[in-house]
């Protein structure tokens, strides 16, 4: 019985090791802020519960939208989704002529990214180029403002 549980535990450590490649993983976490001024062209919908959401030019910014991450050989390595919105408003929507300002944020998470010299990332449409350098400096997160895109 030993031997047979000692094979079957050799089987699965090396069928793991040839199906997950080697060398480790890394997880990025990070935000995706939508930032709103008193201006007419909003670009945040903020929801009865307190969530919100990308609205006008950022519509297309809602925690199903996509995060993915390449390898610098141009490899879908990780995806993953935005969460759901947080908002702040930032003045009294009483004082400004045409509402709020305020911000949108998205939480994310990408996890199982192996080693690349470099990672292209696609935070909802928003594309930034990040070094593993870069990103182990800072602690693999990240911060992305949807008016770069």
């Amino acid at each position: 019985m030993c031997a047979a549980v000692v094979v079957v535990l050799v089987a699965v450590i090396s069928l793991g090791v040839a199906a997950g490649g080697s060398g480790p993983k890394h997880t990025i976490t990070g935000t995706l802020t939508i930032t709103q001024g008193d201006s007419a062209n909003s670009t945040i919908r903020l929801d009865p519960d307190g969530t919100c959401t990308g609205y006008g030019r950022d519509a297309d910014i809602t925690p199903s939208a996509r995060v993915l991450v390449k390898d610098a050989k141009g490899n879908t390595v990780a995806t993953a989704r935005l969460g759901s919105g947080t908002s702040q408003q930032l003045a009294n929507p009483s004082t400004l002529l045409h509402g709020p300002s305020g911000t949108c944020t998205f939480d994310f998470k990408v996890a199982g990214i192996p080693d690349s010299d470099h990672y292209d990332i696609d935070v909802a449409g928003t594309r930034l180029r990040r070094t593993q350098k870069q990103l182990r400096d800072d602690s693999w997160s990240i911060r992305v403002d949807a008016n770069d895109r």
